[in-house]
């Protein structure tokens, strides 16, 4: 788990050293972001949740890789996906916990 302390004084530190500061988005948190995204823009047929809300399911695997994956994820291996998805497995149930699913 992250310091928050640690973390916000990280933050500081970079901002009044004059540091450009930027905060890179945890997996956990880009995937719910893509997933709303998709959502908003009607290509649920692609990739969407799933009814209960906890899941999510890839429809359409060549669709997902060249359009969704590329513009969020800013890769092009499935595999890859996959083995990030499964690493966070842990995360991302405490994201969806935080979100209210």
């Amino acid at each position: 788990m992250i310091d928050n302390k640690a973390e916000e004084c990280s933050r500081k530190q970079a901002i009044l050293a004059g540091i450009p500061y930027t905060v890179t988005k945890q997996f956990p948190w880009k995937l719910h972001e893509m997933l709303e995204q998709v959502r908003k823009d009607g290509n649920e047929s692609i990739v969407s949740w799933l009814p209960n809300g906890r899941a999510f399911k890839v429809h359409r695997l060549d669709a997902f890789v060249e359009e969704v994956m590329r513009k969020h994820f800013q890769q092009t291996k499935y595999k890859s996906f996959q083995c990030e998805t499964r690493k966070n497995a842990r995360n991302l149930v405490e994201v969806y916990i935080d979100i209210g699913c």
